[in-house]
């Protein structure tokens, strides 16, 4: 129980920093929020052994941009407690001088 305890912390603090650099990204003026969502669902699923069918979304309110990551976690070894991640992302829209 306490590796599976371990193994969910790296994955929720992986996949909040994959999220938060995406975020990033799409902050950036001239990104797309699709190819940027596209790159976190392939991040996620490169980076967090036992992701099960990653839900991203990457949204702009035009001030804000907003990145979210669901998914349901399979940790390595005996599957004790199912388990879901969600984390999100918001950062500030970057626009030049």
């Amino acid at each position: 129980m306490i590796a599976q305890a371990a193994f969910f912390i790296v994955a929720r603090q992986t996949s909040s920093a994959a999220a938060g650099a995406a975020a990033r990204d799409a902050a950036r003026s001239g990104s797309d929020p699709e190819d940027v969502a596209s790159e976190l669902a392939d991040r996620i699923a490169q980076t967090v052994p036992g992701a099960v069918d990653p839900v991203v979304g990457v949204a702009s309110d035009g001030r804000t941009v907003t990145a979210t990551v669901r998914f349901g976690w399979r940790p390595p070894g005996p599957d004790l407690v199912p388990l879901r991640v969600d984390v999100r992302a918001e950062v500030p829209v970057v626009r030049p001088p």
